[in-house]
């Protein structure tokens, strides 16, 4: 494989600093979605050309419908997808274990999964539907169904991605990597992990 990308809709600009550091020295391109409501204005500085702001056309939230998986859609429909390059969908508050992708750039595939960790604790005050867990989400088969897996876990190509979209029901993100896993060989990697609301004030021992 070539190239790798991450998609992200962002919404919390306070964490772009972070995000920068966190990945700016692993040679991917960084490819942020925001509402084209949002009082945000992108400075574009030579040192930062792997990052790429887009803005999407702002609709009123539907009952039912996860706000990030229209988003998410709404990229893959602008034909920017590159077959023999890898995509990776991540949240605006996650990150990556060090040497995440020296292990996945060592791996053949057009279909990876990693695990996910989930920090050393549930923050107090959290609302409920938002107080997840601390239990590691493990890559293996028996775990590509909903609540089993998170988006973040799964690396794909972009051959592959050009045939899938997402329902955009809650819930969605799990039977779009449940339907790619069956449909396509994969690499399951369960040593190599995705960091769950690592910005997440609290849930990490690094905020403690």
């Amino acid at each position: 494989m070539n190239g790798y990308h991450i998609i992200t809709p962002l919404t919390r600009f306070s964490n772009i600093p972070e995000l920068l550091s966190l990945l700016g020295k692993n040679k991917v391109h960084w490819h942020f979605i925001i509402d084209d409501v949002l009082p945000y204005e992108v400075s574009a500085k030579p040192e930062f050309d792997w990052v790429h702001f887009y803005r999407f056309p702002h609709r009123e939230k539907a009952e039912g419908i996860d706000p990030c998986l229209v988003r998410l859609n709404w990229w893959l429909e602008l034909g920017l997808l590159i077959d023999d390059d890898r995509y990776i969908f991540l949240n605006d508050d996650d990150g990556f274990e060090p040497f995440f992708f020296e292990k996945i750039r060592a791996q053949e595939g057009h279909v990876l999964v990693c695990s996910m960790a989930r920090g050393h604790r549930t923050p107090l005050g959290v609302e409920p539907h938002r107080a997840h867990g601390t239990h590691s989400l493990i890559a293996a088969k028996e775990n590509m169904v909903p609540c089993r897996v998170s988006l973040e876990q799964i690396i794909i190509s972009g051959k592959v991605l050009k045939t899938f979209r997402f329902s955009e029901l809650y819930g969605g993100d799990g039977e779009f990597i449940k339907a790619i896993t069956e449909a396509n060989d994969t690499v399951y990697m369960p040593d190599t992990f995705t960091w769950f609301n690592y910005l997440e004030p609290n849930r990490w021992d690094k905020y403690t």
